[in-house]
């Protein structure tokens, strides 16, 4: 799986009706391919998954805008970390104070204890995995990049659910 991430850090001034646009798009044609807008104060981390994009585009371009609607002069953005991820893992194992990402679904799956929160990525796995602990285990998928944000759904080849409380969400099964 490949990525494009940024960190940003959006501040408006008080008083002020300001927004933030970003935009991935095809350097070649223009063609705007993702975007995300902010019109309150925030930071975060985008990672705007390259699955699926068209083999024909091989030059991206992001474009950072700050309107200001109003004569209020003190917004500010900034724009770190810009960067894109290659084969990074699909799946992240969140278990009291670790976070350890995963090749795969069911190896975490495996390696779950009762109360950890499985996230997938939004894109498609070949596995089938089969449920079949007695654990109480959230397994959600359709997550962004960097696992902050649901943008989807997370497509898996198959799942069999043995035993167990598993709740899962933002999955479906080809």
């Amino acid at each position: 799986m490949s990525a494009f991430c940024f960190t940003y850090t959006f501040s408006e001034g008080t008083g002020n009706d300001d927004q933030f646009y970003v935009k991935l798009f095809n350097g070649a044609t223009g063609a705007i391919l993702r975007e995300y807008s902010v019109d309150r104060t925030s930071a975060g981390i985008i990672c705007w998954s390259l699955l699926g994009m068209s083999p024909s585009v091989s030059l991206l371009g992001l474009e950072f805008q700050l309107r200001s609607w109003d004569l209020a002069t003190d917004s500010s953005v900034k724009i770190s970390n810009v960067k894109q991820e290659v084969n990074a893992p699909p799946v992240l194992l969140s278990c009291a104070q670790s976070q350890v990402p995963y090749n795969s679904l069911g190896q975490a799956y495996t390696d779950a204890v009762d109360g950890c929160a499985i996230k997938v990525r939004a894109e498609y796995l070949t596995e089938t995995v089969e449920l079949n602990k007695a654990t109480v285990l959230t397994i959600t998928g359709g997550y962004d990049a960097a696992f902050g944000t649901i943008i989807g759904m997370t497509t898996l080849k198959g799942m069999t659910v043995v035993k167990g409380r598993s709740i899962v969400s933002g999955i479906a099964i080809q």
